[in-house]
């Protein structure tokens, strides 16, 4: 098993030149993007361990169409400071597990979206994702009937002790009843 991590560039994920030490993240490897736009089209190697870590100065991203992630392989998005997002356009299956990760509001997102040619997307889902604090999105822009299909798990959760309640600016005893009208 190699740590590999891309230089920052937006390119492929195949550049070999992108990637140090020198080549293409195979079986095993965990890949690492702090930086840069990492565009996928095929199927990710099996058992990699991907992971897409924002910073205070990086927003990384990975852009994924017509890929895949295997049932023994990791996307783990990170958002810390700044945001590190995932786009799904096309047709893209997940077997393996996604987690989504933010220590700041809005800072990890996984977004499934209308592809670029204004086409639907379909994102299935047979693994596990698993979102917390994060945002996982399911955009349909162009009327396309892009969906996610989920036969897998997915779990949504926040770290924080209690959910935020917004507060009545009045309190219930100050508000007056309504009238009836006669009918």
């Amino acid at each position: 098993m190699a740590v590999k991590v891309w230089n920052g560039s937006s390119d492929v994920f195949e550049n070999a030149a992108a990637w140090g030490p020198t080549g293409v993240p195979v079986v095993g490897d965990i890949a690492s993007i702090a930086a840069g736009i990492v565009t996928e089209s095929s199927a990710f190697p099996d058992s990699l361990t991907l992971r897409l870590n924002a910073s205070s100065s990086s927003s990384p991203r990975l852009a994924l169409s017509g890929a895949a992630l295997p049932a023994a392989s990791r996307l783990e998005i990170n958002g810390a400071g700044s945001s590190a997002a995932v786009q799904v356009q096309g047709q893209v299956s997940n077997l393996g597990t996604i987690t989504v990760t933010s220590s700041a509001p809005g800072s990890a997102t996984f977004l499934v979206r209308d592809a670029a040619d204004g086409s639907a997307t379909t994102f299935a889902n047979a693994g596990t994702i698993a979102v917390t604090d994060g945002i996982a999105q399911i955009l349909d822009f162009g009327g396309n009937a892009t969906k996610m299909t989920n036969n897998g798990v997915l779990s949504v959760a926040s770290s924080r002790s209690r959910p935020r309640v917004p507060r009545h600016p009045r309190p219930l005893s100050a508000c007056r009843p309504m009238a009836r009208a006669a009918l």
